[in-house]
């Protein structure tokens, strides 16, 4: 995004999804060439922000829902 994008995309993402923070941003070098880590409530809060970084025709966006690896292990003690 440039930053003009950028700008735009932080004053939507506040009035879409509050409770939405950035983590971090990195530029890549490789397939993607930019990382944006947000972390959001809920999957339908985390969809939200990639159709809205998508909207501005810049963003290719991929979506992974992170757990903690102990939580993980609990899972498979389940199994």
């Amino acid at each position: 995004m440039s930053g003009q994008n950028d700008e735009e995309f932080e004053r939507q993402l506040q009035k879409h999804c509050p409770e939405v923070r950035r983590l971090a941003s990195y530029a890549l070098l490789g397939a993607y060439d930019f990382l944006h880590i947000f972390e959001a409530p809920d999957a339908k809060v985390a969809t939200k922000v990639a159709v809205l970084a998508n909207s501005f025709g810049v963003a290719m966006t991929q979506t992974l829902t992170a757990i903690p690896f102990s939580e993980f292990k609990e899972i498979l003690e389940e199994i």
